[in-house]
């Protein structure tokens, strides 16, 4: 019992720190910027699907699009909103 009970408080404070270092952006980036960060991306979003294609962020992100590559470090073929906040704060 004692090791689940240290396992599930191990999985829980990893959880923390995760929810946490997700949203530490938000203190690098004036909230302004971030309004319209927001603002930029809902517009962009045409299918309302939480991501952006290289497409929608062309016609309606282009600053964004410019580092589109870079922010989709991982080829997928979109961009989400926490993944151009990510690469703003880290600029």
């Amino acid at each position: 019992m004692f090791i689940f009970a240290r396992y599930a408080l191990l999985q829980l404070g990893a959880l923390v720190i995760l929810g946490v270092a997700t949203q530490a952006y938000a203190g690098e980036i004036d909230p302004d910027t971030l309004a319209t960060l927001k603002t930029n991306f809902a517009k962009a979003d045409k299918d309302k699907d939480g991501k952006l294609t290289k497409e929608e962020c062309s016609a309606g992100m282009p600053r964004i699009y410019r580092g589109f590559d870079r922010i989709d470090s991982e080829g997928r073929g979109y961009i989400t909103l926490d993944q151009i906040l990510t690469f703003v704060a880290n600029r």
